[in-house]
């Protein structure tokens, strides 16, 4: 990857695909003085998925969904938690809907199915 020229409106994208591609991605930006954003399943609504002269940080790829009948976070160890559900940064509603319906919860999103729920005020 090279640094993006100033005054041009190109956006690098570094298809994550776990952690170490994030940390790997960052590091590099450091290193390099290159200024990042964060890009998920398509377009946000302010802009804030296609800033110019970044290396935008694609989380299309991180779409793993996961549930657990009973759920303990490793910084509460005392309290369990029942029938939690995790997304992956990348997961786009469609999946979802289908994946924790067949678990008979319901997940909020919006009616755009291909549209990821990660970001912004999810």
């Amino acid at each position: 990857m090279t640094k993006p020229r100033v005054g041009t409106w190109k956006t690098t994208n570094a298809d994550v695909r776990d952690v170490s591609h994030i940390s790997a991605t960052l590091r590099f930006a450091h290193a390099h003085n290159i200024r990042i954003s964060v890009k998920n399943t398509g377009y946000d609504f302010f802009g804030r998925s296609s800033v110019p002269n970044t290396l935008a940080v694609w989380t299309h790829n991180l779409d793993s969904i996961a549930f657990s009948s009973n759920f303990t976070a490793n910084t509460c160890p005392l309290t369990t938690i029942q029938n939690v559900g995790e997304l992956g940064a990348g997961v786009i509603a469609a999946d979802a809907y289908h994946f924790f319906s067949s678990k008979g919860m319901d997940i909020t999103g919006g009616n755009e199915q291909s549209v990821g729920l990660a970001g912004g005020f999810a």
